[in-house]
């Protein structure tokens, strides 16, 4: 619902309209437009046949509050009655309250080396509006000669810099208008990162240029008093000689009267023959006196604005800033936003500022009119007119006293980049300091600063402007601030920048309030029940309650949204990290007995598109981790939920614990514990309906089970893993199979006790995988005779076979003889306890020519000898191999 108020001429209150309010006169279709450093203008529709119309007259005034609460004020100027014979209603045309300055002259005033809020003081002096100047803009020097108090605060908007508004403020007691202000500031509006894009809150988007380029320019300055006391001619700087080879910015010879650019010839310039022609303009300025100079501005005129095409972009859009959790989405006149439509050929792709805003009071939430870019200017014979009145006022008082300095009068010498620069960081403020240049053609010091690090310096991070070596930045706590400065000429030449400097202002801690510092009876017993209306704004509130609705911290940051209710705490953060619809958020909901964490993506044009990646729930004795419901139907969702409950007998309900897992909408895993149902003994149940079970275990899994250990499978069950798998119990264990039991190693196989065998277990053979294409050996197994065991070397442990074949060299003669003595040590190094016996057996040629023995048996090792038989010399001086049969028991 919006409001506005009706009052006479006499600034007294007649009636109260109302966009909604039943017994009020109604009034809707009312756009106000806003342009920057413009102006505005407003209009609206009422109901003609509500008494309450009758006020609606011209001259009378009406007062309503803008998207940021502040009261505007304009004067009713035209009126049309209409009836269709339906509706009787009355449509007025609004003009700003402070056109009345165009009605308010100013004889003559010459500031020189003043402030804006000197400037703007003596402009409005004696008439009902006064201005207020929030930042210091540096001294400058102009002159308001005749001309109307509006041309005037134009004049101090381009010779201090600043962007104004107005407002008027209602006296508490009776609604009275007691002040009229105009506001001057830095900029209006901030850098917010709002983007406005098609099928988001863009419902039609217009990109409008207008192309008239030039690619050279004649220039002419001044007309100069000739002795004889007539006037020359303006001058031109066909003198003046420009090379690149001495470092000028381009070539011009002497003699020629203009200036050109061959980059823009070559992107502007129309065909002529094998060459390119020039677009010729021309531009004056009737203050300059030095050929130079007005060669160099010319040029400078040429890049920065007569080469330029102007590009508007008007926007309709929605205003989501009202909509809860859309407050981030603010926008007003001066913000820095993005526009952006990638569906033309040539897409739409625009970072600038919001130079136009028109919205319906009557109905704020609906669509909004924006205009970003540039405002579209046309030549015409007005504005020459204006440009010749604006050069002779500006240069009257030299013309009547041929001896007065100005700023002119210094040489255009480009300043030198501010020395020593030092930034501290103070409590809610910043510091900054420079050495101080007193050279007379130094107009001032300008101070640039943002946030953003590596930051742009432009009109919009302007912070002050002033002849002196510092600046004191009133921020705010604990913020990070970049600054860069530059020194100007009295010809608005200016240094390079300074490099980036930043400080930190402090925190608020208690250390900054001094215990028992507020003691004055009039704030030390003030009762708080005194305070009914109005914003409080402070850092900490204590005591020991504190009442209201809903509770919304507020954060600096446009990502964050959180709020405090009777049942319900919210907090949510969202990442704009990507330029298409869908941002990333994390939240967290705690409302009776429920807490509720979510993480995932949401469409803001769409909602039915958001999508929760994961969800964290606990309530009411359970916690349920899932991915949410919210997906496309082609994708699936994981939950968990872990739940317990205890027993009631009055209800029929017995303890039970539980985890079950779902996979879409079914369960896939149930794990059980109680005596709940069929759990009435108390036992574990874990259930996989329709699904497999594989362990896979990096190092080893234990059961450790006391009792039986039952698993019922319908298919195969398959355990791997990378370390061991071991299975303890006290009693037996089990396997048992109709088909074949298959256990594969890689390395080894370890049983930790006795391994009995039936009396028929068979040994495969060969290197075959399957049952069908192998031989199925009779396994073989070691006794020892009672013989053997009674010498006390019984079989304790595994008896083992070691094969082995070493050489003994024979002697020469058909009887020679040979021996070595061999040290035992199996395939893997092992020792024996005890060597039974060993079988030897020569190999090779005149093997059946010798026979090989084997003496001094022990655990360590024993002699191999060999002999020939006698039957033939062949035998002798020769090398044979043995091949040794070894019984043994492997030691501990």
């Amino acid at each position: 619902m919006a409001d506005m108020w009706v009052f006479d001429n006499r600034d007294k209150k007649l009636a109260i309209l109302s966009s909604d309010a039943e017994e009020a006169c109604r009034f809707y279709d009312a756009p106000f437009r806003e342009e920057l450093n413009i102006g505005s203008s407003f209009s609206f529709i009422a109901d003609a046949t509500h008494e309450d119309s009758q006020y609606i007259v011209e001259e009378n005034q009406v007062v309503f509050e803008d998207l940021k609460g502040r009261k505007r004020l304009f004067v009713i100027k035209e009126l049309e009655d209409v009836d269709t014979g339906d509706n009787s209603e009355i449509r007025a045309i609004c003009e700003p309250a402070m056109a009345e300055l165009y009605e308010e002259f100013v004889t003559d005033i010459r500031p020189q080396n003043k402030t804006a809020q000197y400037a703007i003081d003596r402009v409005l002096e004696g008439t009902r509006w006064r201005g207020v100047v929030t930042v210091e803009l540096g001294l400058r020097s102009t002159n308001f000669y005749r001309i109307r108090a509006t041309a005037a605060l134009n004049q101090i908007l381009d010779v201090w810099g600043g962007e104004f508004y107005d407002e008027v403020v209602f006296s508490e007691e009776d609604d009275r208008i007691i002040d009229r202000i105009i506001h001057i500031l830095p900029r209006r509006g901030k850098d917010t990162g709002k983007r406005f894009e098609i099928d988001k809150d863009i419902q039609e988007i217009r990109r409008t240029v207008i192309s008239y380029p030039a690619t050279a320019l004649y220039g002419y300055g001044a007309s100069l008093e000739t002795e004889g006391g007539g006037n020359t001619r303006y001058i031109d700087f066909s003198d003046v000689e420009w090379s690149v080879a001495n470092g000028d910015p381009v070539d011009k010879p002497k003699g020629q009267e203009w200036v050109g650019d061959p980059e823009l010839l070559e992107k502007y310039g129309r065909v002529q023959g094998d060459g390119l022609r020039h677009r010729f303009k021309k531009w004056q300025d009737d203050s300059i006196e030095d050929t130079e100079e007005l060669l160099r501005k010319t040029y400078e005129a040429l890049i920065n604005t007569e080469s330029k095409v102007q590009v508007n972009y008007a926007l309709k859009v929605e205003l989501l800033q009202r909509i809860a959790g859309y407050e981030h989405e603010e926008v007003d006149l001066g913000d820095t936003t993005i526009a952006l439509d990638r569906k033309f050929s040539r897409p739409i792709e625009l970072q600038s500022r919001v130079i136009v805003f028109e919205y319906d009071i009557s109905d704020p939430d609906n669509t909004a009119q924006v205009e970003m870019g540039q405002f579209l200017k046309f030549d015409s014979t007005e504005d020459r007119i204006k440009e010749i009145e604006t050069t002779i006022d500006n240069n009257r008082g030299k013309w009547d006293s041929g001896s007065e300095v100005t700023d002119g009068s210094f040489p255009d010498k480009k300043p030198p980049t501010p020395q020593n620069v030092e930034v501290q960081g103070l409590f809610s403020k910043a510091y900054l300091s420079w050495d101080y240049d007193p050279s007379s053609y130094i107009a001032e010091y300008r101070v640039y600063g943002s946030q953003v690090k590596g930051f742009t310096p432009s009109d919009a991070t302007h912070l002050w402007s002033g002849r002196m070596g510092g600046f004191v930045h009133e921020a705010d706590v604990n913020q990070v601030w970049y600054y860069r400065i530059q020194a100007v000429n009295t010809h608005g030449t200016a240094s390079d920048f300074t490099a980036e400097f930043s400080a930190t202002t402090s925190r608020i801690g208690t250390n900054h309030i001094e215990r028992q510092s507020i003691t004055n009876a009039l704030i030390k017993d003030l009762s708080a029940d005194k305070i009914t209306a109005g914003t409080i704004n402070g850092i900490t509130i204590r005591g020991s309650l504190i009442q209201g609705g809903r509770l919304e911290p507020i954060s600096s940051s446009p990502q964050y949204e959180s709020y405090i209710e009777a049942n319900t705490i919210f907090q949510k953060r969202n990442f704009d990290l990507t330029v298409d619809t869908y941002h990333q958020f994390e939240s967290l909901t705690i409302n009776n007995g429920r807490i509720v964490q979510e993480t995932g993506t949401q469409n803001y044009s769409n909602p039915d598109m958001n999508r929760v990646n994961n969800r964290t729930k606990i309530e009411y004795g359970k916690i349920s981790l899932d991915g949410g419901k919210e997906f496309s139907s082609n994708s699936h969702v994981s939950r968990m939920q872990l739940y317990a409950q205890n027993s009631d007998s009055l209800k029929d309900i017995d303890p039970l614990s539980a985890i079950d897992i779902y996979y879409d909408d079914q369960l896939s895993m149930s794990l059980k514990n109680g005596s709940h149902g069929e759990y009435s003994k108390m036992l574990t149940s874990w259930d996989n309906p329709g699904c497999d079970l594989a362990i896979n275990v990096g190092n080893s899994m234990t059961f450790d089970i006391g009792k039986d250990l039952t698993y019922t499978v319908g298919e195969d069950i398959s355990i791997t893993g990378g370390g061991r798998f071991e299975i303890m119990n006290p009693g037996s264990f089990s396997i048992d199979s109709d088909d074949y039991i298959y256990i594969g190693s890689g390395s080894w196989i370890n049983i930790g006790g006795d391994l009995k065998l039936p009396s028929n277990f068979k040994v495969r053979g060969g290197g075959a995988t399957d049952n069908t294409n192998q031989g199925r050996y009779a396994g073989m197994g070691l006794s020892l005779s009672y013989a053997i065991n009674n010498t006390g070397a019984d079989l304790t442990s595994n008896g083992l076979i070691h094969l082995d074949m070493i050489t003994v060299y024979i002697s020469t003669g058909s009887s020679g003889y040979g021996s070595t003595q061999y040290t035992f040590g199996d395939q893997f190094f092992g020792k024996a306890e005890k060597i039974y016996t060993v079988l030897a057996q020569p190999q090779g040629a005149y093997s059946n020519a010798c026979t090989a023995g084997v003496e001094n048996i022990s655990n360590t090792g024993f002699k191999v000898y060999c002999r020939g038989t006698g039957t033939t010399t062949g035998v002798g001086d020769r090398n044979m191999k043995i091949f040794l049969c070894i019984f043994y028991k492997a030691a501990k």
